[in-house]
């Protein structure tokens, strides 16, 4: 059972952190945007997360976690089978001698809390999440991303091994899915397929470095590539110049953008995915993980009337993201926001964004001279 709208109204209103009238044009707004009351409040910047997972929690008197602080062995956290994770909403995150130590946003769920005690035969300690916590943390069940490939091969292999001719045979199919899945899952900022002398070669790039997932038989690559170019409406009869595109993809969680860069190498084409999920655009800074002083020199900095920020870091370390979730606080109607980016990674509304186009000539050179006629308050750089 999730947090009813009236407490989290007791809860809101008693600490003073709203109006009566303020939650009311909330509930209008969480409802016209298909959202709890809950998310509403976190995207629209009235309350953080963390500050509204203690409230919450402390008006069930229990004590709160915050799981992105915590490591969690792959052994405690499947004590709760994963569809039991996800459909129940708890994560199991510590384990003691006499005693397991689980996380929810659904504390009144006395009967998970009971099927948990005669499964472990030891007592449970509930502690108080959110559901943003427990979304984060039920991708620690992604199985190992090796494994997974290894398990779709040996089912398909046979069929592989004799449909060598069309593009959309099944397997061909279900192994870009799990590239896709797992990249997600895993975190993954970028997906590289690259044909090597012997096999095609599949890495991710993980907190800004690539590593190594899967050596697939090399002549699945081929077929991989005809796959994505016909997923990112590419030519596929093109092979010996580059080629860009996009793929807009649903899964069960998240709803993914995929920019697709293909360009022939030695031994054929290599292909890069830019794995872009629609719910980082509306991170904050508190979600992205800045705490305490870093945080406080972040928002001093961009509070300031003049001056600049400079991000900096490897592929995939989150500096686009982080300029984004910067921009997300100081977006009003009362400043002028204008971004020049190559390419525009999300669409951000109430802020006009430039996408670079040198065959246009519109560079950045070009693009900056335009937006200082603009009468512009805030220039983001995305480059």
């Amino acid at each position: 059972m999730q947090i009813t709208d009236e407490i989290l109204k007791t809860i809101l209103l008693d600490t003073q952190l709203i109006s009566d009238k303020q939650f009311e044009l909330a509930i209008t707004s969480a409802k016209a945007q298909g959202t709890t009351l809950h998310h509403y409040f976190v995207d629209s910047n009235t309350i953080k997360d963390t500050d509204l997972g203690q409230l919450v929690a402390n008006y069930y008197k229990l004590p709160y976690i915050d799981l992105s602080r915590v490591a969690i062995t792959e052994k405690v956290l499947r004590i709760i089978p994963e569809d039991t994770a996800r459909k129940r909403k708890f994560i199991s995150y510590l384990e003691e001698k006499d005693a397991l130590h689980v996380a929810t946003p659904s504390p009144e769920d006395v009967e998970m809390i009971s099927f948990l005690e005669k499964k472990v035969n030891k007592k449970i300690v509930v502690h108080y999440t959110t559901e943003r916590n427990i979304k984060d943390a039920l991708n620690g069940y992604a199985k190992n991303v090796t494994l997974a490939f290894e398990d779709i091969l040996a089912e398909n292999i046979k069929q592989i091994k004799n449909s060598f001719t069309g593009t959309s045979e099944p397997p061909i199919i279900k192994i870009v899915d799990t590239i896709i899945e797992y990249a997600f899952k895993n975190k993954a900022s970028d997906v590289h397929l690259e044909p090597v002398d012997t096999y095609s070669l599949l890495r991710f790039r993980i907190d800004g470095l690539l590593k190594d997932i899967v050596k697939l038989p090399k002549e699945l690559h081929d077929r991989l590539v005809t796959r994505i170019k016909v997923m990112s409406d590419l030519r596929t009869d093109i092979r010996q110049a580059p080629q860009d595109g996009k793929i807009h993809i649903k899964l069960t969680e998240e709803t993914l953008n995929l920019r697709v860069s293909i360009v022939p190498v030695l031994g054929g084409e290599k292909v890069v995915l830019r794995v872009l999920a629609e719910k980082n655009k509306g991170l904050g800074l508190v979600e992205l993980g800045f705490r305490d002083e870093s945080l406080k020199r972040i928002e001093e900095s961009y509070r300031k009337p003049y001056g600049m920020i400079l991000t900096t870091g490897p592929t995939g370390s989150g500096k686009t993201t982080t300029l984004y979730a910067i921009l997300k606080e100081i977006n009003t109607r009362e400043i002028n926001i204008m971004t020049i980016e190559n390419p525009v990674e999300y669409e951000i509304e109430g802020i006009s964004q430039i996408q670079v186009n040198p065959k246009a000539g519109l560079t950045f050179a070009t693009g900056l001279r335009s937006i200082v006629r603009q009468d512009p308050d805030v220039v983001l750089v995305g480059e």
